[in-house]
């Protein structure tokens, strides 16, 4: 079974135990995360997601803080979604979508040869590092703020993820240096 990682912060959260307290949550579908956009409002995401299961404040050491929605799939217990926003102006600065096994978007010929087959991408291979796994290559598009992360050993993808294009350039950096994201995550509802 997979499961590791997504983009930017979100590459630690886990997702086992989500599922504690909020039925009305439903799975998140791809075709519903493409109607969320950079910039919109989170009452905007609310009314199309509905409520995250849980939702975090990101402190990060060099950077303003974040606000975290992460949705999760009920039967399996693992997280399908998140949606990272501006603290200061409640608006979407980030999204990330994890596939089901055996969904399309899990497969990477689908991904590259038919979902984005227009959209050329830089790959970035990990090396050993304290928080990235060797197993895993990050595909990057800057400009459309494109992100894939993709498990070579389980040959899957693990997530796609769009963020502005200098979140991108810091992640590439980031991954470049072995630089670990310092941050801390604190669970409040907001």
């Amino acid at each position: 079974m997979k499961k590791s990682s997504t983009f930017i912060l979100l590459l630690s959260l886990s997702a086992c135990g989500l599922l504690n307290r909020n039925d009305q949550v439903r799975d998140v579908e791809i075709t519903q995360l493409n109607l969320i956009k950079l910039d919109q409002p989170k009452e905007e995401v609310k009314k199309i997601l509905g409520p995250a299961e849980k939702s975090y404040i990101v402190k990060f050491l060099n950077k303003d803080y974040e606000g975290v929605w992460i949705y999760s799939e009920k039967a399996r217990q693992s997280q399908r979604a998140a949606i990272s926003f501006d603290i200061s102006t409640n608006k979407v600065i980030g999204k990330t979508f994890i596939p089901k096994e055996d969904e399309l978007e899990e497969n990477f010929n689908f991904v590259f040869n038919e979902k984005f087959k227009e959209v050329k991408f830089i790959e970035i291979p990990l090396k050993k590092c304290i928080d990235f796994s060797p197993t895993q290559s990050f595909y990057f598009n800057i400009e459309r703020g494109l992100s894939i992360a993709y498990n070579r050993r389980l040959k899957v993808i693990e997530s796609i993820s769009w963020t502005s294009p200098k979140e991108i350039k810091d992640h590439i950096d980031r991954i470049q240096a072995c630089q670990k994201n310092e941050s801390e995550m604190i669970e409040k509802n907001w």
